[in-house]
């Protein structure tokens, strides 16, 4: 009888230790499950061509979902006087809040405006790109996001005092990691989505037919 309770006893506390372990890998996944699909409604419903252009390139997308964190921003980002002689020619490409008092300027660094069959284009610089918070109020231009040359933006929204970024990962081989970036003007601070698997996508030209779908407003802004 003695030998049989050495194992008994052994036995029933892997069988707990099993059960504890069971009850906890399940919450765990849940929150990772909800907090995907809860960015991932938030995100297609500010770009919901951008998704259905993925979903037409890759029909598993977004199979995979998202998976991000808070990135903490310094207070040090350096503000300078927004040049109104060199906005002015973008003012159309500009994407403005509520009250007008702020936009979000994904265009003026990385595009340049050309001129064919009379009519006004634009057409991608150089290999980087920036994103850049204008503060009117302020006349203040400040940077919030900068990439190299493996990656590219793709839009920019409003959802109320956050910015909303639309951006890819260059994998090569036409494959892309969707990522998204959210900036709190409040805070300063950023959060950062990526998709989970890599997509097949060609977004080369995404962004520049996008935006020329744009037209050059013809009077001339308010600054």
């Amino acid at each position: 009888m003695r030998t049989v309770s050495l194992f008994i006893f052994p036995a029933i506390f892997l069988l707990l230790s099993c059960g504890n372990n069971a009850s906890t890998v399940p919450e765990e996944t849940e929150d990772t499950v909800e907090t995907s699909v809860s960015i991932n409604v938030r995100l297609q419903e500010h770009f919901p061509k951008l998704f259905a252009f993925y979903q037409q390139q890759d029909a598993s997308f977004p199979k995979a979902g998202f998976e991000g964190g808070e990135l903490e921003r310094k207070d040090s980002l350096i503000s300078t006087p927004i040049d109104t002689a060199q906005l002015r020619p973008f003012h159309s490409y500009l994407v403005f809040n509520d009250d007008s008092t702020k936009a979000i300027d994904f265009v003026s660094y990385n595009y340049v405006l050309v001129n064919k069959n009379g009519q006004t284009k634009l057409e991608q610089g150089g290999p980087d790109a920036e994103v850049a918070l204008l503060d009117f109020k302020n006349n203040s231009r400040k940077r919030i996001l900068f990439l190299g040359s493996s990656a590219t933006i793709l839009n920019s929204d409003w959802d109320g005092n956050e910015v909303l970024i639309a951006g890819a990962e260059d994998l090569g081989e036409e494959k892309v990691k969707p990522t998204f970036w959210i900036y709190d003007t409040g805070t300063g601070t950023m959060e950062i989505y990526n998709y989970n698997a890599p997509l097949k996508a060609d977004i080369k030209n995404y962004t520049e037919q996008l935006l020329n779908i744009k037209t050059v407003a013809k009077t001339s802004p308010s600054f």
